[in-house]
């Protein structure tokens, strides 16, 4: 896999509280299910109202070649975005309290296939210390997202939802939950996430997790819960660094597919929401 992107930032573009941005990338990706090529060029306009509120507009064009269970195939979409965000978080790689949401939408128009399509998708994590000395937070993540659309397969299967892995369900396949044709993960139009977590800071440094997530994709514009819930346990450590804390979780599947393992093991930097 690969990808390179090169990009003009203009602060103060119309006025201090707004910047200007435009890239040009390129990218490759092979997750299982799937294998994209695309190039992507785009334009937008981020508007700071205070310290808490966003917002970001703007256009894409990208041409895409992928090949996946339902064969090959090209898009050219184009689409206006618009991204709402709300952000009261005391500290962005290790909150304590606060709120993170997040509105997304892209009406886009496939010039090959000639389809238009919807993208909508939100996320808002939450966060409560449960002690002055804020040792013991609780954090939950809730997501949900639909694509109306003809069809999955009218869809560029890197721009589908798919479940599974380390920012996702912890525990399964990286994006390997989600609605199947011939035993392969086609990704879906639509999709539910939720994630809750326990976090204890032992001492100065080192810190302890658990933590529970649950979802899945769907087939159809809006989530089928008929398909069921996939979900994921698992317990991590944290080492915090004055850049943030150093993550180690490891977690396992309760509801395991196809390609899932027995457990997965994921290292990073930051929470993992």
């Amino acid at each position: 896999e690969y990808s390179g992107r090169i990009a003009f930032e203009k602060p103060g573009a119309f006025g201090p509280l707004t910047s200007f941005t435009t890239s040009l990338s390129a990218r490759q990706e092979i997750p299982d299910a799937y294998r994209s090529r695309n190039v992507t060029a785009d334009a937008f306009v981020r508007r700071e109202f205070d310290d808490r509120l966003s917002m970001r507009v703007g256009a894409e064009l990208q041409y895409a070649d992928e090949q996946d269970v339902f064969g090959n195939r090209t898009y050219l979409l184009g689409g206006v975005i618009g991204e709402l965000t709300y952000d009261t978080r005391d500290d962005k790689l290790n909150p304590t309290s606060g709120i993170n949401a997040v509105v997304f939408a892209e009406p886009a128009y496939d010039a090959k296939g000639g389809n238009f399509m919807l993208f909508t998708k939100g996320q808002v994590a939450a966060y409560q210390a449960l002690d002055d000395a804020k040792r013991f937070v609780l954090a939950g993540r809730l997501g949900a997202g639909s694509i109306i659309a003809p069809s999955v397969r009218a869809v560029p299967a890197a721009r589908r939802f798919f479940s599974g892995g380390g920012g996702s369900i912890r525990g399964y396949a990286y994006r390997n939950v989600g609605p199947r044709l011939a035993g392969e993960v086609t990704g879906g139009r639509s999709f539910v996430e939720a994630s809750a977590e326990v976090r204890m800071k032992v001492t100065d440094t080192i810190g302890l997790v658990g933590f529970v997530d649950a979802g899945n994709s769907f087939d159809a514009i809006y989530p089928d819960f008929s398909e069921g819930v996939k979900v994921g346990v698992g317990a991590g450590l944290r080492y915090f660094t004055p850049v943030g804390p150093l993550r180690f979780d490891v977690a396992v599947p309760l509801n395991p597919e196809q390609d899932d393992p027995d457990f997965a093991i994921y290292v990073g930097l930051s929470q993992a929401f």
